[in-house]
């Protein structure tokens, strides 16, 4: 149903209590942990894509193919997905954007989505929305469960997706030369005055394109 409306990379030593995961603070062994313990190489790919975008959770579940460049180097986020439904709003003006993504992403993404031409990139077996809450409880939960993971600053054992979106909010900032004009451009970040900030941006695909890439990730891939 649809509803209208170039940098070092940090040594591990020193993502320690660094990064923020709502009131979550990860570590660099974080990610790596997730992907090996997933089950799934295709969730592991939906975690590495949204660690290495920034979308917001409804957002990736609601991304669309014909929304993904054919090289997969950019995403357009128009759609989001709640429980069982597509809504064609987001959660905030500036939430209508653009992302770059690294090469090596790009091609994990686009290997995910191998020869289809429209449909969500992230479905279940009938092609319709995963659902936030099954996901989380029934595989992030486990996994974080299984990995005997505990916050070292708060002491909490669970994480949400938020987690991987403030994972790259936290390491484009904190670890790479990325213009902030960028960033708050890929985060889709609401404020005042920044209409005419992410019209620049929009315009100016080469520069972003050539950020992404000298960015890097901040993580591997996993592996199938």
């Amino acid at each position: 149903m649809r509803h209208s409306a170039a940098v070092n990379v940090p040594s591990q030593s020193e993502w320690l209590n660094r990064g923020t995961i709502g009131s979550v603070i990860p570590d660099q062994d974080f990610l790596p942990q997730v992907f090996s313990v997933a089950s799934i190489y295709s969730r592991r790919a939906w975690l590495a894509v949204l660690a290495g975008t920034g979308l917001r959770i409804g957002e990736a579940l609601g991304l669309r193919v014909e929304d993904v460049s054919p090289d997969g180097s950019l995403v357009r986020v128009r759609q989001k997905a709640w429980k069982s439904e597509i809504h064609d709003f987001l959660k905030t003006e500036n939430a209508n954007r653009e992302i770059d993504l690294h090469s090596s992403l790009a091609a994990l993404l686009r290997q995910q989505i191998a020869d289809r031409k429209d449909g969500l990139v992230f479905r279940s077996k009938t092609g319709k929305p995963l659902s936030q809450r099954n996901i989380l409880s029934r595989e992030l939960h486990p996994i974080l469960k299984e990995l005997n993971w505990k916050d070292a600053e708060s002491g909490t054992t669970k994480a949400g997706f938020h987690a991987f979106r403030c994972f790259r909010n936290t390491y484009l900032r904190n670890y790479t030369r990325t213009p902030d004009g960028i960033i708050h451009f890929w985060m889709g970040h609401a404020g005042e005055g920044m209409s005419d900030l992410y019209d620049k941006v929009r315009r100016d695909i080469r520069h972003r394109k050539e950020a992404a890439e000298n960015a890097g990730l901040g993580f591997d891939l996993p592996t199938s």
